[in-house]
């Protein structure tokens, strides 16, 4: 997971977070996600690497 190793190496994880919460609001309201099983994926990896407060929004998002 080529996204996950670069994630690693970030300072500053606070603006992947909003830069990715901004992301897949957006295609929601849109309905053109790719997938909803590669988004819960990508949510439950940066749940395992930083925690149940980092993921919390982007869950309530998708549920």
């Amino acid at each position: 997971d080529g996204m996950m190793v670069s994630f690693k190496y970030l300072e500053d994880k606070d603006v992947f977070q909003t830069f990715y919460t901004t992301k897949p609001s957006k295609r929601l309201i849109h309905g053109v996600s790719a997938s909803d099983e590669a988004e819960a994926s990508m949510i439950s990896k940066l749940k395992e690497a930083c925690g149940f407060e980092y993921t919390n929004k982007l869950q309530r998002m998708f549920t």
